[in-house]
């Protein structure tokens, strides 16, 4: 794996580990939950002055790596180390050059904790964390932001040469878009538009080698879906939401709860899999050739099902 600043070659250096989180009677860690921990908290504007006095800026620039997991129990792990925070919207890769190395990234709240003065504030920044070791160890360290205030809906990949790219929702100027970290360790925003938001759309983007073995973005804006390549330009690819992609095959939904799309590499036409859908993905051999499968969750509330289609091997 080779990119730079925060996971070049990610060569771990020794770091001592946050303290472990308390523990619940089953020993399993849980995270502390209290009314900061409210995204809207992490996003209110304040000066640097504000949030050193709080505390945050141990997190708004972090050293590189921040900290060692090494928790277990059994064989479930635990991969974050950055205090005792709430984490959600994760996502997962493995090296195809190494299968030891896997890469994980996670929407992180991280929090200040004052003594004698309770919480001094809370910010909203994913994280990716590296295990080089089969996941026994994870080590984990900061992305390039470019000032944005709170990130989130992360998506990591690795393309057939085992370099790595991070992709995230940031939140800048009241605008919520897609953006990308490239081997070369450049930060660059996908697509020329911006989708001006005061919430979070609740809807990323995945990534994943294209049929040329080139990276392949997908990413949803206002009610569009658009696909990128290694960060360059754009294609609407069709109204519409939730997109996923694997071997160069995209998938959507109209709107959720509605159809659901599949766009083969080169092909014309659209091919509609379900009437009604939420949440698909889908997955295909690390090269992206070979059978592609498709799931999606299907039906009313308290019945829902789980269906999956085989899409024709190229």
């Amino acid at each position: 794996m080779r990119v730079r600043w925060f996971a070049r070659s990610l060569v771990v250096v020794a770091v001592f580990a946050l303290a472990l989180p308390a523990l619940a009677e089953d020993d399993v860690p849980r995270p502390i939950t209290h009314a900061e921990m409210n995204p809207a908290a992490a996003l209110t504007p304040v000066g640097a002055k504000t949030m050193s006095k709080a505390g945050m800026g141990q997190y708004i620039n972090p050293p590189n790596p921040i900290c060692t997991q090494t928790w277990h129990q059994g064989n479930v792990y635990r991969t974050d180390c950055e205090g005792n925070a709430p984490d959600n919207e994760t996502s997962i890769a493995i090296d195809p050059t190494d299968p030891s190395r896997i890469l994980t990234a996670a929407n992180d709240y991280q929090i200040a904790e004052i003594p004698g003065g309770g919480f001094g504030g809370n910010s909203l920044y994913t994280r990716a964390m590296l295990s080089t070791d089969g996941g026994h160890t994870w080590v984990t360290h900061p992305i390039p932001y470019k000032q944005y205030r709170a990130t989130g809906d992360p998506a990591v990949a690795y393309d057939a040469d085992g370099k790595v790219y991070v992709m995230w929702r940031g939140e800048r100027e009241g605008a919520r878009d897609m953006q990308l970290a490239l081997p070369s360790g450049e930060v660059t925003k996908l697509g020329s538009g911006t989708w001006k938001l005061d919430a979070c759309p609740m809807d990323g983007g995945a990534l994943a080698p294209g049929a040329n073995g080139a990276l392949l973005a997908v990413f949803r804006r206002e009610t569009r879906v658009y696909s990128a390549t290694d960060g360059k330009s754009e294609t609407l690819i069709d109204d519409g939401e939730q997109p996923w992609t694997a071997g160069g095959t995209i998938v959507w939904l109209e709107k959720r709860g509605g159809p659901l799309f599949a766009l083969a590499p080169g092909a014309k036409e659209r091919q509609q899999l379900a009437a009604s859908a939420n949440d698909p993905v889908i997955a295909c051999r690390p090269d992206g050739k070979g059978q592609l499968y498709v799931a999606w969750e299907t039906g009313a509330k308290d019945t829902t099902e789980i269906r999956l289609a085989r899409l024709p091997a190229r």
